[in-house]
């Protein structure tokens, strides 16, 4: 997927489907797994899921490299982490 595709206007809504399409590939990845293997709690993975929390930028980096996401997407995340966490009311 390049940033023309990206369609998602919540960074959030895109690692939540890239997570259900790894636990669709294999039925044992969890969160608990995930988390621990991005260095995250379950329960912080879970509320960044929720979008009750973001994730900081050092932090996302760590789930971008766990996925494999490419440099175009992890600015184009990156840009919308540090819009939602300086200026929460603008809309990317």
């Amino acid at each position: 997927m390049n940033v023309k595709e990206f369609k998602f206007k919540d960074y959030r809504d895109y690692l939540k489907q890239i997570f259900q399409i790894k636990k669709n590939k294999n039925p044992h990845f969890s969160f608990q797994s995930f988390a621990t293997k991005v260095g995250f709690t379950k329960s912080y993975l879970k509320m960044v899921i929720d979008k009750k929390r973001h994730v900081s930028v050092d932090k996302f980096l760590v789930v971008a490299d766990y996925f494999k996401l490419s440099d175009d997407i992890k600015q184009y995340i990156v840009v919308q982490i540090l819009s939602a966490t300086s200026c929460p009311h603008l809309i990317v």
